[in-house]
């Protein structure tokens, strides 16, 4: 049985990963991961990547379970299923528009608490009210319903990792920083090399003067790796973004060239990337290469029209250019 959602979208490479991954199926007791790429609405410049069973056999005993974010999983580990990895993307347009993601939250809310009374003690239903709540900007719900959850979990669920995330976004956002990296370290006990909570670190490091600790978690982030899991997460986070901040972090403690070389390799991968021309810009306005620091001005305008002090910048560098 192969599972798509309405608002999913399949390209003709993926469709061509897909025909050669049918065509080589046999009665094997194996299911499939693949990856689902959230398109970001308009508030957000990134998507995120959601890994799902897709494929899985056609057998009695595997069915779904839960109301809302329904899984197969559970059926398949009970049932011996191998879970196998697979490169295949599928693109996930349904959160594009904003205004309809808050009322798809609340629908999933309503449900997940019909499910809360028939299983209070669920640690996936307590995850996924965390992730909802957290969502819709209710912290103290969020922050209760993911303890609960981590207390009912094993740490080999796949849902731990972002069980620590989930706690360490809702206390920052409630200023308790100290709370945040302390949910952050418990969480890298288990897993040392796990991308959002690397990223969370080196982010609120940053946010809190401490640059070196930053640039630490930054660098294992951009430099590490972690095998195959289920999981949900921003995209780019091991390349794009994490450059983007780790260049950022080398910028506020003066090496220019390390900062630059990060940005550059964002550029080489994200042509787009507004945060690495800006840092680009920047570098090259410090060491006063204006011309550069103009070419740099004037790509980040043509990409982002009304980004804030661009084009104050882009006055001084041509200044500076006229002398």
């Amino acid at each position: 049985i192969f599972w798509v959602d309405a608002d999913d979208r399949i390209d003709e490479e993926n469709r061509a990963r897909l025909k050669a991954l049918f065509a080589g199926l046999g009665r094997e007791n194996r299911a499939y991961v693949m990856q689902c790429f959230c398109v970001p609405d308009g508030q957000s410049s990134t998507g995120t990547l959601v890994t799902h069973v897709q494929l899985f056999p056609n057998r009695k005993e595997y069915r779904w379970e839960h109301r809302v974010h329904e899984q197969i999983l559970p059926a398949l580990r009970r049932g011996g299923a191998e879970v196998v990895h697979t490169d295949v993307v599928i693109r996930h347009v349904g959160y594009v528009d904003a205004a309809l993601r808050r009322k798809k939250l609340e629908r999933d809310l309503r449900l997940l608490r019909l499910e809360e009374a028939e299983q209070p003690e669920h640690p996936f239903t307590l995850f996924n009210l965390a992730m909802t709540t957290l969502d819709l900007g209710r912290l103290d719900a969020a922050v209760g319903y993911a303890r609960k959850s981590l207390a009912l979990s094993d740490v080999r669920d796949s849902i731990v990792r972002k069980l620590y995330a989930m706690l360490a976004q809702a206390q920052w956002a409630q200023g308790e920083a100290r709370a945040a990296l302390g949910e952050i370290a418990a969480g890298r006990q288990h897993y040392p090399d796990d991308e959002e909570l690397l990223w969370l670190e080196g982010r609120y490091r940053e946010a809190v003067g401490d640059l070196g600790g930053a640039e630490a978690a930054l660098r294992r982030l951009v430099e590490g790796s972690e095998g195959d899991h289920l999981g949900s997460t921003a995209a780019g986070l091991r390349t794009i973004r994490g450059r983007e901040a780790l260049g950022g972090v080398c910028f506020r403690q003066g090496r220019l060239a390390e900062a630059e070389q990060q940005w550059g390799k964002v550029i080489g991968a994200a042509p787009t990337s507004v945060p690495a021309w800006w840092g680009l810009a920047n570098v090259a306005t410090a060491e006063r290469r204006w011309a550069d620091a103009e070419r740099a001005l004037l790509r980040l305008l043509e990409l982002a029209p009304d980004h804030a002090g661009a084009r104050a910048n882009l006055a001084v560098v041509r200044g500076e250019l006229g002398r």
